[in-house]
């Protein structure tokens, strides 16, 4: 698993606690105008939502875990959950292995999502696009699926990791080597 490689840890873990710990700020942005407005009054309800996304985290796991899904995997989903008069009142961020788009013959998007206890999903579902805010990172071979930065780091990660395995069971066996070189004379 990547994530044991400590360089890997490292960067992943540094970059989604920073970001999560950013302050929120809701801005209106304007095609006319160099600089944003601020509109936290009229829109305190999405600011009050990114703040306590859901019941089990708050703004600073919210987003942390955000990033992790983005760099682990290279997509974050987010369920959206909705009050009867369909306005958002959580975000739930799924497990990207969990989940898998789907693109009709007509070019709709669904979000096909296997079971999920943090959510209340006890069998698999299909979202509707509406329903999921979908972030994908470096979608090179596909418009839907996105590429974790790992990919590119792929080939030094697991010779890092092979080599640590290795000095493992060098030094488990006292560092003396395992076999007898002989050299003619």
């Amino acid at each position: 698993d990547a994530s044991g490689n400590f360089a890997y840890f490292s960067c992943v873990t540094m970059t989604a606690n920073d970001i999560g710990k950013l302050d929120i700020d809701v801005k209106l942005r304007q095609k006319t105008l160099v600089w944003s407005i601020d509109i936290s009054l009229k829109y305190r309800w999405l600011r009050d939502l990114l703040e306590h996304p859901n019941g089990h985290q708050n703004s600073q796991d919210f987003f942390s875990r955000w990033v992790y899904s983005l760099q682990n995997k290279g997509n974050c989903y987010v369920f959206v959950e909705r009050n009867e008069r369909d306005a958002p009142v959580g975000l739930y961020i799924l497990t990207p292995d969990l989940v898998r788009p789907l693109v009709t013959e007509n070019g709709d998007i669904f979000y096909k999502c296997e079971s999920d206890k943090i959510i209340g999903l006890k069998k698999s579902h299909i979202f509707s696009q509406r329903e999921i805010i979908h972030q994908r990172i470096n979608a090179m071979f596909h418009d839907l699926e996105g590429i974790p930065p790992l990919h590119a780091a792929a080939i030094h990660v697991y010779n890092s990791i092979e080599q640590n395995k290795t000095a493992y069971e060098f030094y488990k066996n006292a560092a003396r080597p395992s076999g007898l070189l002989i050299a003619p004379n």
